[in-house]
């Protein structure tokens, strides 16, 4: 699973100035009158605000015994509800409502197969040129939240952004494999060989030539007849996006004969 620190997706902290609590979870008053007509009784009128309000920062609910202590506090003290009033749902429909009435109080849909095509058609997008989870991951978020919709789990992002990810990816593959012939296919496995030296041209094709010495030129000069042996690259790698080609090398280079 990618890490969900290196994406966009919205989180509540553990600790809060008074400032950012007066800015991001103080109530209107819209939303005081909104709040007392969906709900009854103290415990469920805190349910309701305390998921107004995240939900407002979140972009979607968060259970409520994960709501950190200080935003609880700060909502139940502008409410003047008793210090004992802690939140959580004794009847899940009561919850099942409010959610719902929150949605429609903010303009938002819920997470369904509408928004799950959108996400999809996002990420397809984006993959074409895009090659890491976290940034497929956070323009599902920016088209979700662009198009009035509740943000999933993240676990739900992370496994499309992955999945997409590999179906396109191993269509460029397929792309260039189909675009060998047999002889160019065996060429490339035989680089994968080891030698007598313990080394396969995998290696060698990796060894970047820096400037050489004087007594070095002809082995690099030997080294670049060798390169040209294997063709112009470009014809196999048309139509595959730069960004996509230049992650491909980067990923290669990192990987020994054996990956």
């Amino acid at each position: 699973m990618s890490s969900i620190e290196r994406t966009a997706y919205p989180r509540l902290k553990r600790s809060y100035t008074e400032k950012e609590l007066e800015r991001v979870y103080t109530p209107t008053e819209d939303e005081a009158r909104f709040v007392y007509s969906i709900a009854r009784g103290t415990q469920n009128l805190l349910n309701a605000m305390i998921l107004l309000k995240t939900s407002q920062r979140l972009g979607y609910f968060p259970n409520l015994e994960e709501v950190p202590n200080p935003i609880v506090d700060h909502i139940r003290s502008w409410m003047n509800l008793k210090s004992d009033t802690v939140p959580g749902y004794d009847k899940p429909r009561n919850r099942y409502e409010h959610q719902a009435a929150i949605r429609k109080f903010r303009g938002i849909q819920s997470y369904g197969k509408e928004a799950q095509r959108i996400a999809l058609a996002a990420v397809q997008k984006a993959a074409q040129v895009m090659d890491h989870p976290a940034d497929l991951i956070n323009v599902a978020i920016a088209e979700l939240i662009r198009q009035s919709f509740e943000l999933p789990a993240f676990s739900t992002l992370d496994r499309m952004a992955r999945h997409i990810r590999k179906t396109v990816n191993d269509g460029f593959f397929e792309q260039v494999i189909q675009r060998l012939n047999d002889r160019e296919i065996h060429r490339l496995e035989e680089l994968l060989e080891r030698g007598e030296s313990h080394f396969s041209d995998y290696n060698r094709l990796k060894n970047l030539p820096k400037k050489p010495k004087l007594s070095e030129i002809r082995e690099r000069l030997d080294h670049l007849a060798w390169l040209i042996t294997f063709g112009d690259a470009g014809s196999y790698l048309e139509g595959i996006p730069p960004a996509k080609v230049n992650h491909f090398a980067a990923q290669a280079k990192a990987l020994d004969a054996r990956k």
